[in-house]
């Protein structure tokens, strides 16, 4: 499995800071399979100079010279302002010396070339193919600063989070869903000596560790919801305002868990003793507002893909004998050609998380109650529906 340059950057700020504070040695994590099949190339902007080509090195010299550790932030925390800013991938990496810090964006490089005179320029095709999926990905640290003093980096009460971050999205947090111990990214199976947490372990990062792969089950299961080729969700059944309800959710989702990178990359604790203080102060902010405009565009790309699915099947089933099947999304079986399509039954109340956990068992007591009392209106025609009675109560 690749990882993501997000994922990388969390590993780097964590064990590299380790390394530069003496608690561990290279030897120690540099193979960390998060690293597998990726480069990280170090670069200075004035003339591209290319200053360590893998991140040992890197580390390495930053040692020498007298690093004291490494952070995470978002770029807009520096207000920087030059070209690789708005082509970076991700966050700021921030080295903290004793009077001064340096900041090191993380971008993508644009080749010249993509821009050559003889190339054609329509717009649609690439004039050749790009062979660069198939090779290795590459991260680009760029230096774009160096400032004085020092850098402030605030430490975390993770049951503070914790409450701050259950209050907000409705959900338990951390879950007794997800085991408590250190959080490893899926992907195969690693040998031992390269399957390492996602960041370093300590007394202080363990609470961390579960919040995280809590976030992380609550986001895998939201894109398991709003998938468009999930016909059984119940993201599928919501009216408008449950749509876009969702989505908000979704967003503040997002928010807490840049939020709790950033901060698991950066807790360097060695013991979780903390005073406890006032409310953490947000270190990103949800973008707000979602037009149900969006939400229903989402929705009918959705319901196009449903539909492509439903033809492909009706197609399938008319090669085989009229037999017993079951209906798409398991329902009871029926027999012959024709069959019910599901009616979205609409969401009311609050369209918030509760209200999506409850849906999915109320759905078939609602259908249930609506056809004993015969007020579904069903896509049916009273020809067929007598047609599909007969065809049942014949005899094999």
């Amino acid at each position: 499995m690749r990882h993501t340059s997000i994922a990388r950057q969390v590993a780097l700020v964590s064990y590299g800071t380790q390394f530069l504070r003496g608690h561990a040695e290279l030897e120690d994590w540099y193979r960390h399979g998060i690293f597998f099949g990726a480069r990280l190339q170090f670069r200075a902007p004035d003339g591209n100079a290319l200053l360590a080509d893998d991140f040992t090195w890197w580390l390495g010299i930053l040692r020498r010279c007298g690093a004291l550790r490494l952070s995470l932030h978002l770029p807009a925390e520096f207000d920087l302002d030059t070209e690789r800013t708005i082509l970076g991938g991700g966050y700021a990496v921030a080295v903290h010396f004793a009077d001064r810090h340096e900041i090191w964006i993380v971008g993508r490089e644009r080749a010249a070339w993509h821009a050559h005179p003889l190339l054609p320029d329509d717009g649609r095709h690439p004039a050749f193919p790009n062979a660069a999926h198939w090779g290795g990905e590459l991260d680009n640290y760029w230096r774009v600063a160096e400032r004085p003093g020092a850098l402030e980096v605030p430490d975390t009460d993770w049951k503070q989070l914790a409450a701050a971050i259950s209050a907000d999205l409705a959900i338990r947090v951390p879950s007794s869903l997800v085991p408590a111990g250190p959080l490893f990214l899926p992907g195969g199976e690693p040998a031992s000596w390269e399957k390492l947490p996602l960041f370093a372990r300590s007394a202080a990062a363990a609470p961390a560790h579960h919040l995280l792969a809590t976030l992380y089950a609550e986001q895998a299961r939201l894109a398991n919801e709003m998938n468009p080729k999930n016909e059984n969700s119940a993201f599928q059944h919501m009216d408008e305002a449950g749509a876009v309800a969702l989505e908000n959710w979704g967003r503040r989702l997002d928010s807490w868990i840049i939020e709790a990178e950033l901060r698991c990359a950066n807790e360097c604790r060695s013991s979780a003793i903390l005073e406890r203080g006032a409310p953490p102060t947000r270190l990103h902010r949800p973008v707000r507002g979602a037009a149900a405009g969006a939400a229903a565009g989402w929705r009918r790309r959705g319901r196009g893909v449903r539909r492509a699915g439903r033809r492909q099947r009706r197609h399938r089933h008319m090669a085989r004998p009229a037999g017993l099947r079951r209906r798409a999304g398991g329902g009871l079986p029926v027999r012959g050609g024709l069959r019910p399509r599901r009616r979205p039954l609409p969401m009311a109340g609050d369209p918030g998380r509760r209200a999506l956990r409850a849906l999915r068992p109320l759905q078939k007591a609602r259908l249930s109650a609506a056809l004993q009392r015969g007020s579904v209106r069903s896509t049916w025609t009273r020809a067929s529906a007598n047609a599909c009675r007969s065809t049942a109560r014949s005899p094999m």
